[in-house]
């Protein structure tokens, strides 16, 4: 029996038994659109101002604009108490000394603040810094905030119940309203931060700009690089302007990301020289970016901090099972078959990646007979092999900043056990709340929810309580529940 047969005795049998299982119609007239997917075509005249800009943009499936009023995020009420913050003073500095503490904070997507999807006001007010700024009772701690009518920033989704292909995912809306970003011959443009801001986390930051390369800093295309460096030709030379008592470094998770979505060719490494003084032209070229933040900015002047370390992605919600998504994949008959009878192999999977692919595979509403399984292997999962060497790889990227740590006299903030004790079910906060996948992750599956940043706002407070002898107190974080 020929394959044609077979098809057409399946199909026959499945439109015998009532299941709706018809292909998508063309829709020629709708204002939606799925990026890059096979299973909606896609309006040529749909026009997001965000459209294909920002990482998530590639990641998360989009099927409309929406408008979000902006809502003013009612933070907690630090407990009324001196807080004893002389441990962490800088006072080789003259320019710091006998002055409230200042504090500085270099990272990515996590520290920026940046949550479904996007980059914007409220989520800057409920990142984790400015909760740890607000326990500390700084006086001053400075955010790039959009401008009040630009409150929505950049990159921001709202989940949506629309979902014209039935499939499984969850589906977004672009936020359109009230943006800081404009689009100008199909640039993404930020307007330029006017202040000075103290938070210089910068969403998806990309590790080469903590290395000293002007170049770089001037080519990169990514506007939120030059959204905050006001005057300064590149990031290390913006942090040399900086006076300041206390840092905090989050640097890798965004290269992490970046690459198993494969918008990176790989992973930005550089040797681990913290023992090492005097280095060559040629070892300076091939530097940690880490270390060399140290070397260039941090350790000339004198100033405390902490480091975080780096958590393994595959503790994160947005790669799935492979065991559970073959299951589903394998339950359609049409996919069975070719599975089967085309050498489709599923069973080496590890991970498979959030796509519309992924997402029109898995619809009941599309004509299995219109699938295609034959490159969902090599373009959409992240194999077995891959996931259990991962593991091991990141104590290669983890060390170095242990060695930075007992060089310079820095501690660890661990989100590695964090997010690891989350993907258990095994974290439950100081104030009672266990942490699951669902309050800690935002609708993106990756950055955290504004209860999420409380509870890594709080790791970090333990790590600078524990290491210098402080008594900051921490942050309830059951208040940040209900923020959305």
């Amino acid at each position: 029996m020929n394959r044609t047969i077979i098809l057409t005795l399946i199909t026959a049998a499945i439109v015998a038994a009532c299941t709706v299982l018809e292909p998508e119609p063309i829709i020629s007239n709708f204002n939606y659109s799925i990026i890059s997917g096979d299973t909606v075509k896609t309006n040529k005249n749909f026009d997001s101002k965000l459209k294909g800009k920002f990482v998530f943009d590639k990641i998360l499936l989009t099927v409309g604009d929406t408008i979000v009023t902006y809502k003013e995020p009612k933070l907690h009420t630090p407990k009324k108490a001196d807080i004893d913050l002389s441990k962490l003073k800088n006072n080789d500095s003259p320019d710091l000394k006998g002055k409230p503490l200042q504090m500085i904070v270099i990272g990515g997507s996590l520290s920026a603040g940046v949550r479904d999807g996007g980059y914007f006001n409220e989520g800057m007010l409920t990142s984790y810094p400015n909760l740890v700024a607000r326990q500390m009772a700084l006086k001053k701690f400075e955010l790039p905030l959009f401008d009040k009518n630009d409150y929505n920033g950049s990159g921001r989704k709202i989940a949506t119940n629309f979902n014209p292909t039935g499939g499984p995912f969850q589906k977004f809306k672009n936020v359109v309203n009230n943006v800081g970003s404009s689009n100008n011959e199909d640039k993404l443009k930020l307007k330029a931060y006017e202040g000075d801001p103290d938070n210089l986390a910068i969403p998806h930051f990309n590790r080469l700009a903590l290395r000293n390369w002007t170049k770089f800093w001037q080519e990169e295309k990514d506007e939120t690089y030059q959204r905050i460096k006001g005057k300064n030709p590149d990031l290390i030379s913006k942090i040399k302007t900086k006076k300041f008592d206390f840092f905090i470094l989050e640097s890798g998770l965004d290269d992490m990301i970046s690459y198993f979505n494969s918008e990176t060719n790989g992973l930005i490494g550089g040797e681990d020289y913290t023992f090492k003084d005097n280095l060559s032209y040629e070892e300076q070229s091939r530097i940690l970016p880490e270390l060399n933040l140290i070397r260039e900015s941090i350790f000339p002047s004198k100033a405390k901090g902490v480091l975080f370390n780096l958590p393994n992605i595959f503790d994160m919600p947005f790669l799935l099972d492979a065991n559970i998504t073959n299951e589903k994949l394998l339950s359609n008959p049409f996919i069975k078959y070719q599975h089967d009878n085309e050498n489709i192999t599923l069973g080496y999977i590890g991970k498979y990646k959030i796509t519309t692919k992924l997402d029109s595979l898995l619809s009941p509403k599309i004509n299995g007979v219109l699938k295609n399984l034959a490159s969902l292997n090599s373009n959409y999962t992240i194999s077995l092999d891959v996931t259990q060497k991962w593991e091991k790889a990141l104590d290669f990227y983890n060390q170095p900043f242990i060695n930075i740590g007992k060089k310079y006299g820095f501690p660890i903030v661990d989100i590695y056990s964090l997010y690891k004790n989350i993907a258990k079910g095994v974290y439950t906060t100081d104030d009672g709340v266990v942490v699951n996948k669902q309050n800690f992750y935002s609708s993106d599956l990756i950055n955290p929810t504004p209860f999420g940043q409380a509870v890594v706002a709080n790791e970090v407070i333990k790590t600078i309580n524990l290491y210098y002898k402080t008594t900051i107190p921490l942050v309830p974080t059951r208040e940040y529940l209900s923020i959305k």
